[in-house]
């Protein structure tokens, strides 16, 4: 009985764990998205560097979907679109209605940040033709 009872526990207590990580995680990936919405590079790189996913999809305040890259295009940040980029960011993620951050770019007029985009999706897709079978 000792035994079921400690490992009961100790499941309760993986459970309680998992969510906790779980919930951290989001938090970070949230400010990380925040720090992009708001143009922060200094706390963009120092949230990277702590753990937060440049991929994370996530809904914000206004009820919309953004990933880092996404806000940071939307918002005209060059600098925080490359860096992001830098470290691993998908261009080609779409939030729920197929925005992406190219055409987040674009609709702002960020002119920069979509001859950037654009010169990254054409890489992909030439990327992609080598990778088929002819």
């Amino acid at each position: 009985m000792k035994k079921i009872k400690r490992a009961l526990s100790l499941g309760v207590i993986s459970i309680i764990f998992s969510s906790y990580i779980s919930a951290q995680t989001s938090n970070i990936n949230m400010e990380l998205i925040e720090a992009s919405i708001a143009g922060n590079f200094q706390n963009v790189r120092s949230l990277i560097a702590d753990g937060a996913n440049v991929n994370s999809l996530l809904v914000i305040d206004d009820g919309t979907q953004r990933t880092a890259l996404m806000a940071a295009s939307d918002g005209g940040f060059f600098d925080i679109a490359v860096y992001l980029i830098s470290k691993g960011a998908l261009i080609n993620t779409r939030t729920k209605g197929g925005t992406t951050a190219l055409m987040f770019a674009s609709r702002n007029g960020n002119i920069d940040l979509v001859t950037l985009l654009s010169h990254c999706f054409n890489s992909i897709d030439i990327l992609e033709l080598r990778k088929s079978p002819a």
